[in-house]
């Protein structure tokens, strides 16, 4: 399933005029672009949340660790978090700073990795992860090696 997100159909959506493409493959997760204020696309899988990616629109310009952690606390994407580990992802044709974090309660845990995807006309804040089990030590690399979203990532490519 290839998923692609016009420029032109974000800015219809009141977003910066970025586009991109996905190959979801057969990934069992459900696409629902411009699901939110600010976001391009969200897809997630069964109840619960155990994988999911998102792509939201980040004030911040693509850079640093600290710029990926400014962008992830002001999308509001995760209310309360531990960041567990700081590296680069090879995203979108380049590497880019990366943070990973845990999200944890007494009923749930969730891995999450976030980076910046910087373009001409704006930045793109990418999050996905997984809940469930515990894939230690968490990292950005362990939590994409995931067989749903590994294509995912591969193939995310600025239109």
């Amino acid at each position: 399933m290839i998923i692609e997100i016009r420029p032109e159909d974000a800015a219809s959506h009141a977003l910066p005029a970025i586009g991109f493409r996905i190959d979801a493959g057969d990934a069992p997760l459900e696409p629902v672009p411009f699901a939110l204020p600010g976001c391009y696309l969200f897809m997630t899988g069964e109840a619960g949340g155990h994988q999911m990616f998102r792509v939201d629109v980040a004030q911040e310009a693509e850079g640093t660790a600290a710029e990926v952690e400014r962008a992830l606390e002001r999308a509001s994407v995760a209310k309360t978090y531990e960041i567990v580990d700081r590296r680069v992802l090879w995203i979108a044709g380049a590497s880019r700073a990366a943070i990973a974090y845990t999200e944890t309660s007494d009923t749930f845990f969730r891995a999450r990795c976030a980076t910046l995807v910087g373009t001409a006309a704006g930045t793109l804040l990418i999050v996905f992860g997984t809940g469930g089990m515990r894939p230690f030590p968490v990292t950005c690399e362990r939590i994409a090696q995931s067989p749903t979203l590994r294509p995912l990532i591969d193939s995310f490519t600025i239109l």
